[in-house]
């Protein structure tokens, strides 16, 4: 049994395939008779503006083996996120093809070693048994930016940094998306209106104003994105910066993808071949007939209609945008916090001047720090410069280099095993 989650209104779905039959029973179980007037062509407004489509989630699994020294590295990154100093776990990061990842101190299920990244989140095993080598998932705002396609051949450079891939990516979940801006009254549509096989259809409503649709176990939304970025992209293709931006959005998981099968790794190809099935036979938008009980009938909605027509390979992003490769505090808390310490200490030692109130409050924080040093057996600027550099690691601003004199266990077991290696020959 294939599994489709969808989002439709700002966003829509999951559920089973849908074949566009009549199912008058199910209408009267969700309720009164539909309305042969609502949404109606005299509702309609033929302004639909398409802003996105593409994937929004990808999912990919690699077959591979672990080249050794990488299970080295890994294995003491690894320890190293697991110490209690914050110190020794800043040094948990590893650079690969301009991608900075953190390494986390457990794996995921059954994979040994947890990378991630603002763009990605790899889940890595040797690749010896029956597991496969890697799962990844392709984070949606590098999906967004740089599109599948290029997304899929970062990771893949990546991991054959590490590993000895054996064969294309396999695609474990897509989500695949359509953005879009009208006029219509959304909120006109009825739970009736929708032929779905899906056995959950809801409603969504927040601080009184409909925000969308859910169809099936997981659910379908029609949103509105409010992330800095997808507004510039929606403005580049066309959105007027006004009006309500609407998603529609179905979630495929591998079982599904089965009956999708193409030749090649191709994710526009995949994604077309999926919309026109999901969007024509699992779930259709249609206008009611107050004379007809046979749903099948019923005539498909113009708003669907459009939407049916989306060609993947169309709408592009407009123009590169820089994908940010650093996940870091926001302006508002770092000034919010910081700001209510500073200004706070200068109301309890009566200073008006903020540039003497700034160089007090160092003074002073530096002096409280002194006092609980025997505590954590490091200096006021020790802590300090720890604390920073395990900040780094968690925003993943840069990469912590140690200092030529500290003893690095990484380079350390690195080094043993190339001497291991020599010896042996």
């Amino acid at each position: 049994m294939s599994t489709y989650h969808g989002k439709a209104g700002p966003t829509s779905d999951s559920g089973e395939p849908m074949a566009d039959t009549a199912m008058a029973a199910d209408d009267r179980r969700l309720g009164a008779p539909p309305s042969n007037t609502a949404p109606h062509n005299c509702n309609w407004t033929d302004d639909v503006v398409l802003l996105r489509s593409g994937a929004d989630t990808l999912q990919l699994s690699f077959r591979g083996e672990l080249y050794e020294e990488s299970e080295i590295k890994l294995r003491e990154l690894k320890e190293l996120a697991q110490m209690e100093s914050k110190g020794e776990q800043a040094y948990a990061q590893w650079e690969l093809e301009g991608e900075l990842f953190s390494v986390l101190p457990r794996g995921s299920g059954r994979f040994q070693y947890t990378l991630i990244s603002p763009s990605y989140r790899l889940s890595l095993t040797d690749g010896k048994g029956s597991m496969p080598l890697a799962f990844v998932q392709i984070q949606s705002g590098v999906l967004t930016k740089s599109g599948a396609d290029s997304a899929t051949a970062v990771i893949t450079a990546i991991l054959s940094q590490l590993a000895a891939i054996s064969d294309v990516p396999r695609i474990s979940r897509i989500d695949i998306c359509v953005d879009f801006s009208t006029g219509f009254d959304m909120e006109s549509i009825s739970r009736h209106h929708w032929i779905t096989r899906a056995k959950r259809i809801s409603q969504y409503v927040e601080r009184n104003a409909f925000t969308g649709w859910s169809l099936g176990l997981k659910g379908a939304e029609i949103l509105v994105s409010n992330k800095p970025y997808m507004r510039e992209l929606w403005m580049d293709c066309g959105w007027d910066g006004a009006s309500p931006v609407w998603r529609l959005e179905f979630e495929v998981k591998r079982e599904a993808l089965a009956q999708f099968a193409v030749d090649s790794f191709d994710i526009r190809r995949l994604c077309a071949g999926l919309w026109d099935h999901l969007t024509h036979s699992w779930l259709r938008l249609a206008i009611p007939s107050g004379s007809d009980d046979t749903r099948s009938r019923w005539e498909t909605h113009p708003l669907w209609r459009r939407l049916q027509t989306v060609d993947f390979g169309a709408i592009d992003t407009p123009s590169l945008h820089r994908v940010q490769k650093s996940n870091p505090p926001s302006d508002k808390w770092m000034f919010t916090a910081g700001g209510s310490g500073i200004l706070s200490f200068m109301a309890v030692e009566g200073i008006d001047d903020y540039a003497e109130g700034c160089r007090q409050y160092g003074i002073a924080y530096l002096d409280y720090l002194d006092q609980f040093s025997d505590l954590r057996d490091s200096s006021p600027e020790g802590f300090i410069l720890e604390k920073v550099k395990y900040l780094r690691r968690k925003h993943n601003l840069s990469v912590n280099e140690r200092p030529g004199y500290e003893y690095d266990p990484v380079k350390e077991s690195l080094a043993r095993h190339y001497r291991e290696g020599k010896d042996g020959e």
